[in-house]
């Protein structure tokens, strides 16, 4: 469907999101308080936190665009 697009990562998420290929739902959109989100994080082996700040390259990016305005019929 024009509102789904399959993103594949590599390397992986942390755990629990650690699947290489990871949808899209272009039609599920949601508001939330930018307070409750949190960064991904693995531990690293003296314990402390590395975190995971990823960019989506501009081409995937707006086929996610896409894929949202196509779910909300625009």
């Amino acid at each position: 469907m024009a509102h789904h697009m399959q993103i594949h990562f590599d390397p992986c998420l942390p755990a629990p999101y650690d699947e290489p290929d990871m949808w899209v739902k272009g039609d599920i959109v949601l508001t939330v308080a930018f307070h409750r989100l949190r960064l991904l994080f693995s531990r690293h082996a003296c314990g402390h936190r590395v975190y995971d700040a990823r960019v989506l390259e501009s081409g995937t990016f707006g086929n996610v665009r896409a894929c949202v305005r196509a779910g909300l019929g625009l």
